[in-house]
C-alpha cells in the first residue's frame, strides 16, 4: 500500500508576512494600507515615509505620478 506523502502547503492557506509599505506620498495613505491588509490579513504591516524598513518579506512602494498614484511591489525574488 502507497501513502502519499501530505504536502506542506494547504489549498488556501495564507502565508503571513511581514509588510512594509513606503510612502512617498501621503494622499492614499489609510486607503492604500487597507488594501494591503485585505490581501494578507494576518500579516504584520509597518508604514515607513522616509526609506523602507530592512528585515521585511515584501515591499511596496506609493509614490504619486500627475493625477495617479502608483504601487511598485518588490519581494526577495523581484527586486526593483
Amino acid at each position: 500500500m502507497m501513502h502519499r506523502q501530505q504536502s506542506v502547503m494547504k489549498r488556501g492557506t495564507i502565508h503571513l508576512y511581514k509588510i512594509d509599505i513606503l510612502f512617498l506620498d501621503k494622499e492614499f495613505e489609510h486607503d492604500i494600507y487597507e488594501l494591503i491588509r485585505a490581501f494578507y490579513p494576518g500579516s504584520e504591516i509597518t508604514s515607513s515615509y522616509d526609506e523602507r524598513k530592512e528585515g521585511c518579506d515584501l515591499y511596496f512602494r506609493i509614490e504619486k505620478q500627475d493625477e495617479s498614484c502608483m504601487i511598485r511591489y518588490e519581494d526577495h525574488e523581484n527586486k526593483v
